[in-house]
Protein backbone atom coordinates (compact mmCIF):
# COMPACT_ATOMS: atom_id res chain seq x y z
CA UNK A 1 0.00 0.00 0.00
CA UNK A 2 1.42 3.60 -0.77
CA UNK A 3 2.12 5.50 2.03
CA UNK A 4 1.30 9.10 2.52
CA UNK A 5 4.35 9.39 4.98
CA UNK A 6 7.89 10.04 4.31
CA UNK A 7 10.57 9.72 6.66
CA UNK A 8 13.37 11.76 6.55
CA UNK A 9 16.74 11.34 9.29
CA UNK A 10 18.98 13.96 10.40
CA UNK A 11 22.35 13.27 11.56
CA UNK A 12 25.72 15.06 12.42
CA UNK A 13 27.02 16.49 15.79
CA UNK A 14 24.93 20.16 15.23
CA UNK A 15 21.72 18.05 14.23
CA UNK A 16 19.87 19.13 17.51
CA UNK A 17 21.24 22.42 17.32
CA UNK A 18 20.00 22.97 13.61
CA UNK A 19 16.52 20.98 14.66
CA UNK A 20 16.25 23.63 17.47
CA UNK A 21 16.32 26.70 15.30
CA UNK A 22 14.09 25.35 12.44
CA UNK A 23 11.46 23.58 14.45
CA UNK A 24 8.41 24.80 16.81
CA UNK A 25 8.89 22.16 19.56
CA UNK A 26 11.64 22.25 22.34
CA UNK A 27 13.90 19.33 20.86
CA UNK A 28 16.31 19.35 23.62
CA UNK A 29 13.80 17.87 25.70
CA UNK A 30 13.21 14.75 23.27
CA UNK A 31 14.31 11.10 25.05
CA UNK A 32 11.94 8.50 25.30
CA UNK A 33 9.13 10.80 23.87
CA UNK A 34 8.00 12.28 20.64
CA UNK A 35 6.70 15.35 19.70
CA UNK A 36 3.96 16.52 16.90
CA UNK A 37 6.29 19.27 15.69
CA UNK A 38 6.24 22.28 12.89
CA UNK A 39 8.03 24.00 10.71
CA UNK A 40 6.66 27.06 9.90
CA UNK A 41 7.60 30.17 7.20
CA UNK A 42 8.63 33.59 8.27
CA UNK A 43 5.27 34.74 8.80
CA UNK A 44 4.38 31.97 11.60
CA UNK A 45 2.19 29.84 8.98
CA UNK A 46 2.69 26.24 9.66
CA UNK A 47 4.65 24.91 6.42
CA UNK A 48 4.71 20.90 7.87
CA UNK A 49 3.88 19.34 10.92
CA UNK A 50 5.63 15.58 11.10
CA UNK A 51 6.47 12.99 13.98
CA UNK A 52 9.53 13.74 15.56
CA UNK A 53 11.70 11.32 17.36
CA UNK A 54 15.33 10.62 18.08
CA UNK A 55 17.98 7.40 18.97
CA UNK A 56 20.88 7.96 20.35
CA UNK A 57 22.88 8.72 17.22
CA UNK A 58 19.94 10.44 15.46
CA UNK A 59 16.62 12.48 14.58
CA UNK A 60 13.71 10.67 12.70
CA UNK A 61 11.03 13.27 10.95
CA UNK A 62 7.64 11.15 9.62
CA UNK A 63 5.52 13.54 7.12
CA UNK A 64 3.37 14.12 4.51
CA UNK A 65 4.53 12.50 1.84
CA UNK A 66 3.89 15.24 -0.70
CA UNK A 67 5.59 17.71 1.26
CA UNK A 68 8.86 15.78 1.79
CA UNK A 69 11.00 16.79 -1.22
CA UNK A 70 10.08 21.15 -0.63
CA UNK A 71 10.66 19.84 3.04
CA UNK A 72 13.95 18.35 3.14
CA UNK A 73 14.80 20.81 0.15
CA UNK A 74 13.65 24.16 2.36
CA UNK A 75 15.85 22.78 5.39
CA UNK A 76 18.84 21.70 3.25
CA UNK A 77 18.89 26.08 2.41
CA UNK A 78 19.83 26.54 5.95
CA UNK A 79 22.36 23.44 6.83
CA UNK A 80 25.31 25.56 5.89
CA UNK A 81 28.11 24.93 7.74
CA UNK A 82 26.77 22.85 10.32
CA UNK A 83 27.72 19.49 10.53
CA UNK A 84 24.28 18.38 9.45
CA UNK A 85 23.21 15.51 7.05
CA UNK A 86 19.42 14.98 5.75
CA UNK A 87 18.68 12.15 4.16
CA UNK A 88 15.49 9.98 3.38
CA UNK A 89 14.62 6.62 5.11
CA UNK A 90 12.66 3.99 3.56
CA UNK A 91 9.91 2.62 6.01
CA UNK A 92 7.07 0.43 6.24
CA UNK A 93 4.19 2.39 8.53
CA UNK A 94 1.98 0.30 10.91
CA UNK A 95 -0.94 2.08 12.38
CA UNK A 96 -2.94 -0.07 15.30
CA UNK A 97 -5.42 0.92 17.97
CA UNK A 98 -4.48 0.49 21.13
CA UNK A 99 -6.69 0.19 24.38
CA UNK A 100 -4.05 0.41 26.96
CA UNK A 101 -6.59 0.16 29.68
CA UNK A 102 -7.99 -3.13 28.65
CA UNK A 103 -5.34 -5.90 28.81
CA UNK A 104 -7.28 -8.67 27.07
CA UNK A 105 -8.26 -6.54 24.16
CA UNK A 106 -7.85 -7.77 21.12
CA UNK A 107 -6.16 -4.80 19.76
CA UNK A 108 -2.54 -5.22 21.66
CA UNK A 109 0.61 -4.40 20.02
CA UNK A 110 2.58 -7.20 18.43
CA UNK A 111 5.10 -9.28 20.81
CA UNK A 112 8.35 -6.55 20.14
CA UNK A 113 6.33 -3.65 21.16
CA UNK A 114 6.77 -2.91 25.11
CA UNK A 115 2.83 -2.62 26.14
CA UNK A 116 4.19 -0.31 29.68
CA UNK A 117 5.48 2.17 27.22
CA UNK A 118 1.31 2.49 26.73
CA UNK A 119 1.10 3.71 30.16
CA UNK A 120 2.13 7.20 28.91
CA UNK A 121 -0.46 9.18 26.52
CA UNK A 122 2.30 10.55 23.83
CA UNK A 123 5.18 7.87 25.04
CA UNK A 124 8.11 6.39 22.96
CA UNK A 125 9.63 2.91 22.50
CA UNK A 126 12.12 1.21 20.16
CA UNK A 127 12.87 -1.89 20.43
CA UNK A 128 15.89 -1.11 18.44
CA UNK A 129 17.91 0.53 15.87
CA UNK A 130 15.20 0.53 13.15
CA UNK A 131 12.09 -0.33 14.95
CA UNK A 132 10.77 2.51 16.64
CA UNK A 133 7.01 3.02 18.35
CA UNK A 134 5.28 6.04 18.67
CA UNK A 135 2.06 5.97 21.17
CA UNK A 136 -0.88 8.07 21.32
CA UNK A 137 -3.49 8.40 23.68
CA UNK A 138 -5.34 5.05 21.86
CA UNK A 139 -3.41 3.93 18.85
CA UNK A 140 0.24 3.65 17.70
CA UNK A 141 2.38 4.17 15.12
CA UNK A 142 5.44 1.32 14.44
CA UNK A 143 8.03 2.55 11.87
CA UNK A 144 10.42 -0.35 10.77
CA UNK A 145 13.09 1.93 8.99
CA UNK A 146 14.55 -0.06 6.08
CA UNK A 147 17.92 -0.36 4.44
CA UNK A 148 17.47 0.49 0.97
CA UNK A 149 15.49 3.99 0.33
CA UNK A 150 14.41 2.60 -3.28
CA UNK A 151 12.51 -0.36 -1.34
CA UNK A 152 10.06 2.60 -0.81
CA UNK A 153 7.40 3.30 1.72
CA UNK A 154 4.49 1.25 2.86
CA UNK A 155 1.68 1.21 5.23
CA UNK A 156 -0.36 -1.07 6.89
CA UNK A 157 -3.32 -0.97 9.06
CA UNK A 158 -5.18 2.30 9.65
CA UNK A 159 -4.30 5.68 7.51
CA UNK A 160 -2.58 8.09 9.14
CA UNK A 161 -5.35 10.50 8.25
CA UNK A 162 -7.69 8.04 10.34
CA UNK A 163 -4.76 8.00 13.35
CA UNK A 164 -5.12 11.45 13.21
CA UNK A 165 -8.34 12.50 13.31
CA UNK A 166 -9.20 9.74 16.06
CA UNK A 167 -6.58 11.41 17.68
CA UNK A 168 -6.89 15.36 17.08
CA UNK A 169 -3.38 15.48 15.82
CA UNK A 170 -3.05 17.41 12.45
CA UNK A 171 -0.52 16.37 9.73
CA UNK A 172 -0.38 19.32 7.58
CA UNK A 173 -1.14 18.60 3.62
CA UNK A 174 0.01 20.70 0.47
CA UNK A 175 -3.64 22.20 0.94
CA UNK A 176 -3.30 23.22 4.07
CA UNK A 177 0.84 24.07 3.96
CA UNK A 178 1.55 28.16 5.10
CA UNK A 179 -2.10 28.60 5.83
CA UNK A 180 -2.21 28.26 9.61
CA UNK A 181 -0.06 29.25 13.18
CA UNK A 182 0.45 26.58 14.98
CA UNK A 183 -1.92 27.59 17.97
CA UNK A 184 -4.72 27.29 15.70
CA UNK A 185 -4.12 23.69 14.97
CA UNK A 186 -3.63 22.81 18.95
CA UNK A 187 -0.02 22.01 18.06
CA UNK A 188 0.93 23.97 21.56
CA UNK A 189 -1.95 21.82 23.15
CA UNK A 190 0.08 18.57 22.47
CA UNK A 191 3.53 19.59 22.98
CA UNK A 192 4.51 21.15 19.95
CA UNK A 193 5.39 24.43 20.45
CA UNK A 194 8.11 25.92 22.60
CA UNK A 195 7.74 29.27 24.26
CA UNK A 196 10.86 29.42 26.39
CA UNK A 197 13.71 27.68 23.83
CA UNK A 198 14.59 30.84 22.00
CA UNK A 199 14.57 31.92 18.01
CA UNK A 200 13.43 29.61 15.77
CA UNK A 201 11.45 30.20 12.24
CA UNK A 202 8.50 32.24 12.38
CA UNK A 203 9.17 32.29 16.38
CA UNK A 204 8.27 35.69 16.29
CA UNK A 205 4.64 35.73 14.93
CA UNK A 206 3.95 32.57 16.79
CA UNK A 207 4.72 34.30 20.33
CA UNK A 208 3.28 37.41 19.85
CA UNK A 209 -0.06 35.38 19.26
CA UNK A 210 0.40 33.03 23.16
CA UNK A 211 1.35 36.71 24.30
CA UNK A 212 -0.46 39.18 22.80
CA UNK A 213 -2.80 38.12 20.60
CA UNK A 214 -6.45 36.92 21.26
CA UNK A 215 -7.27 33.45 19.28
CA UNK A 216 -9.69 33.67 16.86
CA UNK A 217 -9.63 30.09 15.39
CA UNK A 218 -8.77 26.53 17.40
CA UNK A 219 -9.02 23.12 15.89
CA UNK A 220 -12.04 20.91 16.89
CA UNK A 221 -13.18 17.26 16.22
CA UNK A 222 -17.38 17.00 14.99
CA UNK A 223 -18.99 13.93 14.29
CA UNK A 224 -21.52 13.89 11.23
CA UNK A 225 -24.75 12.62 11.13
CA UNK A 226 -26.50 12.76 7.49
CA UNK A 227 -30.38 13.43 8.68
CA UNK A 228 -31.44 13.74 5.02
CA UNK A 229 -32.15 10.38 2.04
CA UNK A 230 -28.68 11.03 0.61
CA UNK A 231 -25.95 7.89 -0.18
CA UNK A 232 -24.18 8.95 2.86
CA UNK A 233 -21.40 11.44 3.91
CA UNK A 234 -20.64 12.93 0.40
CA UNK A 235 -17.95 15.65 2.19
CA UNK A 236 -14.90 17.33 0.61
CA UNK A 237 -11.72 18.73 3.16
CA UNK A 238 -12.00 22.09 2.07
CA UNK A 239 -15.30 22.33 2.90
CA UNK A 240 -17.04 25.75 4.53
CA UNK A 241 -19.06 25.10 7.28
CA UNK A 242 -21.83 27.68 8.80
CA UNK A 243 -23.58 27.51 11.66
CA UNK A 244 -26.65 25.02 11.74
CA UNK A 245 -29.90 26.89 11.56
CA UNK A 246 -31.23 25.33 14.72
CA UNK A 247 -28.36 26.28 16.76
CA UNK A 248 -29.14 29.99 15.60
CA UNK A 249 -31.94 30.64 13.68
CA UNK A 250 -31.16 34.45 13.68
CA UNK A 251 -28.16 34.48 11.27
CA UNK A 252 -27.92 31.11 9.78
CA UNK A 253 -25.15 31.51 6.92
CA UNK A 254 -22.19 32.86 9.06
CA UNK A 255 -19.13 31.09 7.47
CA UNK A 256 -17.52 29.78 10.77
CA UNK A 257 -14.78 27.38 9.74
CA UNK A 258 -13.26 24.59 7.53
CA UNK A 259 -13.27 20.91 7.33
CA UNK A 260 -9.77 20.13 7.24
CA UNK A 261 -9.74 16.08 7.68
CA UNK A 262 -12.27 13.46 7.55
CA UNK A 263 -12.49 9.78 9.18
CA UNK A 264 -15.26 8.09 6.66
CA UNK A 265 -15.37 5.06 8.87
CA UNK A 266 -16.13 6.68 11.89
CA UNK A 267 -17.61 9.64 10.87
CA UNK A 268 -15.80 12.16 13.00
CA UNK A 269 -14.19 15.26 11.48
CA UNK A 270 -11.63 17.85 12.19
CA UNK A 271 -12.46 21.35 11.96
CA UNK A 272 -10.76 24.86 12.18
CA UNK A 273 -13.45 26.79 13.18
CA UNK A 274 -13.96 30.05 14.96
CA UNK A 275 -13.57 30.04 19.10
CA UNK A 276 -16.64 31.93 19.16
CA UNK A 277 -19.05 29.27 18.17
CA UNK A 278 -16.46 26.54 19.69
CA UNK A 279 -19.38 24.05 20.92
CA UNK A 280 -22.09 24.60 18.47
CA UNK A 281 -23.84 22.24 16.02
CA UNK A 282 -22.62 23.23 12.88
CA UNK A 283 -23.83 21.81 8.93
CA UNK A 284 -22.42 21.74 5.67
CA UNK A 285 -22.86 25.11 3.45
CA UNK A 286 -24.18 23.21 0.80
CA UNK A 287 -25.62 20.94 2.40
CA UNK A 288 -27.54 21.36 5.18
CA UNK A 289 -28.87 17.46 5.59
CA UNK A 290 -25.48 17.03 6.89
CA UNK A 291 -25.08 18.07 11.07
CA UNK A 292 -21.61 17.86 12.64
CA UNK A 293 -21.75 17.68 16.27
CA UNK A 294 -19.04 18.59 18.58
CA UNK A 295 -17.16 15.83 20.53
CA UNK A 296 -13.98 15.97 23.15
CA UNK A 297 -10.37 15.44 21.95
CA UNK A 298 -8.25 12.96 23.27
CA UNK A 299 -5.97 15.89 25.15
CA UNK A 300 -7.30 19.04 27.41
CA UNK A 301 -8.07 22.09 25.62
CA UNK A 302 -6.23 24.33 28.30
Amino acid sequence: MHSPVRLLKISGDDAQAFLQGQLTSDVSKLSDTWQLTGYCNPKGRLLCTGFLWRTDEHFFLLLHAQLFEAVQARLKMYVMRSKVILEECANKVYVYEYAHEDANSSQAPPPNVSASAVEQAFGRYSSDSKLHTLYCANHAIEIEVLDNVSAGNTQIGLSMQDLCVREGLVLISPALSEKYVPQMVNLELVGGVSFKKGCYTGQEIVARMHYLGKLKQRLYRYSITDVGDGPGIPIATDSKLILSANANDDQPDIPVGELISLNQATSYALIVARVAHAGQELRLADNPSIILTPTTLPYPMG
